[in-house]
């Protein structure tokens, strides 16, 4: 199985204030071409954050 890469602590918080603002599939801003569920890429943002020392923080 494949993961998603996240390169840098920029994409992670993006990543988690879009899911944090999502309303909707037809409008996320994390549907991916590959499929990536937005709950999983919420997932990994917070571990990536949280593996790089800092708290996660949403909004």
């Amino acid at each position: 199985m494949s993961r998603f890469f996240i390169r840098d602590m920029e994409q992670a918080r993006a990543i988690l204030n879009a899911y944090q603002r999502c309303a909707g599939c037809s409008e996320c801003p994390l549907d991916t071409p590959e499929g990536w569920r937005c709950s999983y890429l919420a997932e990994q943002a917070e571990k990536y954050i949280e593996n790089h020392g800092e708290a996660v923080q949403y909004g």
